[in-house]
């Protein structure tokens, strides 16, 4: 027979698992907005860098940001 105890138990954890999954939503949306924010603002120091080429590392270095900032929002979209 299952105790009072034993169920209470096994609805906290239920709810204590909901609540983190809930949070953990909510941080990964803040971070995909921020990335997106990330995106947009890399896409137009490119575009400037590419128009301007007054440091030939610039570009490549905003590439790769670009390129990693792509990465992890596609992961995070993916999970």
């Amino acid at each position: 027979m299952v105790s009072v105890a034993m169920m209470v138990c096994a609805d906290t954890e239920s709810l204590f698992r909901k609540e983190h999954k809930e949070r953990m939503d909510k941080k990964e949306k803040k971070r995909m907005e921020v990335l997106q924010q990330k995106i947009a603002k890399l896409q137009h120091l490119l575009a400037g860098a590419k128009q301007q080429p007054d440091d030939p590392t610039e570009a490549p270095r905003l590439e790769k940001e670009l390129a990693a900032a792509h990465a992890e929002l596609a992961a995070l979209k993916k999970a």
